[in-house]
């Protein structure tokens, strides 16, 4: 398995971790009284592990969520120099509630997706050509478009159970959290719970 193959399971275990999601708005801007699509904005949505309790925005624990959004935001961006530019939120403290993640409590991150000179030109095919491609990465990795969706959710419930003093021995590193890219020790597939017909 090769650098790449790594970092991109590692990046699956996140999504997994903090049910990645992601959904894309305009970027518009009036140039002349007119309104003009120049860009895109690119969400990506984590949420609380499940057996988190005492979540607050801007805890320790949005914190690691973001960390990880932002691992997943620089590992989509294109690796050459193209006509477009990206611009990486910065962590802001907060946590959404929307009814189409269920209401479940949310830290986003938003990639803003431009013309890098020229920056009244409408949206053309290098900005759409960059967020198809941001968007396969993501469905790569198993983040859901719009919300979040398993298959089986109680064996996903398990599995991070399983995971939990894993990822408290993670948490309490606060330090080499912000230090290290998150990494998390995958479960053999011999303890997941048989599925019932």
């Amino acid at each position: 398995m090769n650098g790449s193959d790594t970092r991109s399971l590692e990046l699956k275990e996140l999504v997994q971790r903090f049910r990645v999601c992601w959904k894309v708005w305009p970027e518009y801007q009036y140039v002349k009284d007119e309104k003009r699509q120049i860009g895109y904005q690119l969400e990506l949505a984590g949420t609380h592990e499940p057996w988190v309790d005492d979540q607050g925005p801007g805890c320790e624990h949005c914190q690691r969520i973001y960390t990880a959004l932002r691992q997943i935001a620089e590992w989509i961006l294109p690796r050459e120099r193209r006509p477009s530019m990206y611009e990486i939120g910065a962590f802001d403290r907060s946590i959404r509630y929307w009814s189409l993640h269920e209401r479940r409590p949310d830290v986003i991150l938003t990639v803003t997706i431009l013309h890098r000179e020229g920056s009244e030109r409408a949206v053309d095919e290098c900005e759409d050509r960059c967020l198809e491609e941001m968007e396969a990465d993501l469905t790569t990795i198993g983040a859901c478009r719009l919300r979040w969706t398993t298959q089986d959710e109680s064996v996903e419930k398990w599995r991070l159970k399983e995971m939990e003093p894993r990822l408290r021995e993670i948490a309490s590193q606060k330090d080499q959290v912000h230090a290290e890219p998150l990494r998390l020790i995958p479960q053999p597939r011999e303890y997941l719970p048989e599925r019932k017909p």
